[in-house]
Order: C-alpha cells, then sequence, then structure tokens
C-alpha cells in the first residue's frame, strides 16, 4: 500500500503562525485602545487635561508617570505587555478619590473591567 507523502508543512505552519499572530496582535491593540477610552471617560474632568494625558505603549518599559503594566491571558502567547499610562501630576490624587466625578480606584477598577490584568 503506497503512503501519501506531504510537503511544505513547515511553510503552511510558518504562514498560519504569522497570521495569528497578525490576528492577536490587531485585536489585542483595538481592545487597549478601548481600554484607553474608557479610561478617558472614566477620569473625572475640570480642564480635560487628565482626561488627555491617557496613552499605551506595546512592549515599552518606560514609565515616567502613573503606570500599569495590562495583560490579557491570550497575550501570554505571543509574550505582548502593554503599559498604560497618564502624565498628569496629579492622577494619583484623582484616583485616590479626591474628586467626587470617579470612585477611589477607578483606575485599576476600569482595568479590571475590561479584562486586563495589572502586572
Amino acid at each position: 500500500m503506497a503512503k501519501a507523502v506531504v510537503t511544505g508543512k513547515e511553510t503552511l505552519l510558518r504562514k498560519i503562525t504569522k497570521k495569528m499572530e497578525e490576528v492577536v496582535l490587531s485585536t489585542s491593540e483595538n481592545r487597549v485602545r478601548i481600554l484607553i477610552e474608557d479610561l478617558r471617560i472614566a477620569t473625572p474632568i475640570d480642564t480635560g487635561y487628565a482626561r488627555s494625558q491617557w496613552t499605551y505603549t506595546v512592549n515599552d518599559s518606560n514609565t515616567s508617570g502613573l503606570a500599569y503594566g495590562v495583560r490579557t491571558n491570550f497575550l501570554n502567547l505571543f509574550n505582548l505587555n502593554y503599559t498604560v499610562k497618564n502624565d498628569a501630576e496629579y492622577i494619583v490624587y484623582l484616583n485616590q478619590g479626591s474628586s467626587k466625578q470617579a470612585p477611589k480606584f477607578f483606575i485599576e477598577k476600569t482595568i479590571i473591567k475590561n479584562g486586563f490584568s495589572i502586572d
């Protein structure tokens, strides 16, 4: 009985892996953008400065300002780390509940609500 020989499986596997990486990166970037928008909405507003200071980076250790490393379980597969940060000098006080517009620890609550863990 003759055996079938499959060729090109390594190339196919590399293509599948690359496509998976692209999909995961795109999906995770979208999720982090949604997180940033939710953080902006949750941030108390007076002048709008603190709301405007929310940013994120991928696999970056620059943590000036108030920064949180965030990740989800599926990001662990691809070693993706995001740093979500806010450079407003008073964001820590807002997060401690200095404004009646937001509860204490609104940042952590928003991160967790969006399905991320904090590193």
